[in-house]
């Protein structure tokens, strides 16, 4: 199982606020991939953080983040 986590703030002195958290579990070779797509309207945005957490008893575990677009 992995999870990811994206969190925001408008300071950057603040805690940042959970916009989504999800967790997946993959059985390859079949589902290795998944494609997520978000739109938040957020102002006045300081910090954007996201998390992964990987499957972390499965020494071959990865995760990349391909592109994350910010308008």
């Amino acid at each position: 199982m992995q999870e990811f986590t994206l969190r925001w703030s408008d300071r950057a002195r603040d805690l940042p606020k959970e916009i989504v958290r999800k967790r997946c579990h993959f059985h390859p070779p079949a589902a290795s991939e998944e494609l997520e797509d978000y739109t938040v309207d957020l102002s006045a945005v300081t910090v954007l953080e996201i998390s992964i957490l990987l499957d972390l008893q499965n020494d071959a575990a990865y995760a990349k983040v391909v592109k994350v677009r910010v308008v």
